[in-house]
């Protein structure tokens, strides 16, 4: 079954890297990808160094494409965008999973994990207000695949990403969720 993800995944991020092959991607690991990396080390541990994530996903040959392990602190800017980040996990979970996210962050956020398209907006006081976002932006999967198959219902998944754009002089920045 892994296997079967492992293809499907290379078939998709093998579209994105032709329709963008001039843009430098970022690929934030996740928690699926992380079981990898667990069963390596729990399980199997005489495959360590024989193959990882990286490997999985061909980043040998996506020469624009940077690669950043899933952690709890996993954390990265967007681009030249003002407080503006992203990383796998919310930082809150259940049916308002952005609501609890953007009321704990310090940043705005863009996350996934999810599976879900959900943005919440919240401001945090003081002298000088401040409005920290919080968007879940959907998956790249299709839930007709088998290999998508090993967990419970899926009626609330959206398929698409997120696409920002940002102004590079003001670091002021739009979000777009794009239904695939």
């Amino acid at each position: 079954m892994i296997l079967e993800e492992v293809d499907y995944a290379n078939k998709k991020l093998d579209l994105l890297q032709k329709d963008f092959k001039d843009i430098p991607v970022t690929y934030l690991e996740g928690n699926h990808e992380y079981r990898v990396f667990r069963y390596i080390r729990d399980i199997a541990p005489q495959l360590w160094g024989l193959t990882d994530c990286p490997k999985l996903f061909n980043f040998e040959t996506r020469p624009l494409w940077k690669f950043i392990t899933y952690g709890p602190s996993q954390l990265v800017k967007v681009g030249k965008c003002n407080d503006l980040y992203c990383r796998h996990e919310p930082l809150g979970g259940g049916q308002f999973h952005a609501k609890q996210t953007a009321e704990k962050a310090l940043c705005s956020i863009i996350y996934g994990h999810t599976h879900t398209y959900q943005q919440y907006m919240h401001k945090k006081f003081g002298p000088t207000p401040k409005y920290i976002r919080a968007i879940s932006n959907g998956w790249l999967g299709d839930i007709t695949k088998g290999c998508f198959d090993y967990r419970g219902p899926k009626d609330n998944w959206q398929n698409g990403f997120m696409r920002v754009d940002c102004d590079e002089k003001t670091g002021e920045f739009e979000l777009r969720f794009q239904f695939l």
